[in-house]
C-alpha cells in the first residue's frame, strides 16, 4: 500500500488565539494551586480534598479562572497550565530493560 502525502502541509493559523501570559492573568496563588489540579484531570472533588478547602471554593476558584483567563473548559486550562510552565514535567525513562535491546 502506497500512501500519498501532500506536497507541502498548510500553514495553521493561529492568529484568532490570544496568549495571556499568567502574570497578565493576575491569578491568586491558590487559583494557580487549583489550576495546576485541574490541568491534572482533578475533579472538584479531589482538589478540594488536596487543598482542604470545599468544593464551593474549588468552584469559585473555577470561575475567576475561567474570567481571568478567558477561557472556557478544563481543556483550555490545562493548556493554559503548560503553555505557562505550571506543570511540573514528568521525566521520561528513556532506559532499556535487559535483554529488550539487541547486542551487535
Amino acid at each position: 500500500m502506497v500512501i500519498a502525502y501532500p506536497a507541502q502541509v498548510p500553514a495553521v493559523d493561529l492568529s484568532p488565539v490570544v496568549l495571556i501570559p499568567v502574570r497578565d492573568a493576575d491569578l491568586t496563588d491558590r487559583e494557580v494551586d487549583v489550576l495546576r489540579l485541574l490541568a491534572a484531570g482533578r475533579s472538584n472533588r479531589a482538589i478540594a480534598q488536596a487543598l482542604s478547602v470545599s468544593e464551593a471554593t474549588v468552584h469559585t476558584h473555577s470561575v475567576n479562572i475561567y474570567a481571568k483567563t478567558g477561557l472556557h473548559t478544563r481543556a483550555g486550562v490545562a493548556l493554559f497550565a503548560v503553555e505557562h510552565d505550571l506543570l511540573p514535567v514528568a521525566k521520561i525513562n528513556r532506559t532499556v530493560e535487559a535483554g529488550s535491546a539487541s547486542s551487535s
